[in-house]
């Protein structure tokens, strides 16, 4: 739809990909984040939800992991595949994943929850808590902020972002399924800071609908 913020923001994906490759492919920003996730998860078989061009996907497989990256954008998966090319890319909504209850050991979402209006988190992470195996371990990366809006970018780039709080982000994933083990942050080439969050699935989906 026209005005779908989600939408707007995959068709800018797509213009971007290439552009967006070259200058988010440095795996070291996420040294310590790796560390932790593969300390945590228990399991090799992984989703990277919002992998873009790749970079997690192919960092995760050199330590060992069976992976499968989903993106929104087809640009990004394109990208993806050219430059992962053992990777297993697939073109997906996050709010609709088409797997089976209890599949992954693992999610890792960075950076990518965070383009999906509030009101709509809800579903993805019960999504995620579906086709997570129980005590199944989520990384899940969030801007620090307040609010959610559609911003205007450089040479008229529009891309939606929802910013969170520490506090709102560990409630509203306790609401949905899931307990926060540990809390870590960063900051991106932009300086933006990023809540990185490493919870496990607790509730089964049942549970949840119950």
């Amino acid at each position: 739809m026209k005005n779908d913020v989600t939408e707007i923001t995959r068709i800018m994906y797509n213009r971007t990909a290439s552009e967006y490759a070259e200058t988010h492919f440095d795996s070291s920003i996420l040294k310590k984040q790796y560390k932790t996730f593969m300390t945590l998860c228990r399991g090799k078989l992984v989703l990277d939800v919002g992998c873009g061009p790749g970079r997690d996907v192919e960092h995760l497989m050199i330590n060992g992991y069976q992976v499968i990256g989903v993106d929104y954008s087809n640009g990004m998966i394109k990208e993806a595949k050219r430059r992962v090319p053992k990777g297993d890319f697939r073109k997906m909504d996050m709010r609709n994943l088409k797997f089976e209850k209890n599949t992954f050991d693992g999610i890792w979402a960075c950076g990518s929850v965070i383009h999906i209006p509030k009101p709509e988190v809800k579903k993805v992470l019960r999504g995620f808590n579906r086709i997570l195996k129980p005590n199944g371990i989520l990384y899940i990366a969030v801007k620090k902020g307040i609010g959610e809006k559609l911003e205007d970018r450089k040479n008229g780039k529009k891309k939606f972002f929802a910013y969170y709080s520490e506090g709102e982000i560990k409630r509203i994933l306790k609401e949905n399924g899931f307990k926060t083990l540990k809390i870590q942050f960063h900051r991106n080439k932009k300086n933006d800071l990023y809540i990185n969050i490493f919870a496990k699935s607790v509730s089964s989906h049942s549970e949840l609908n119950g």
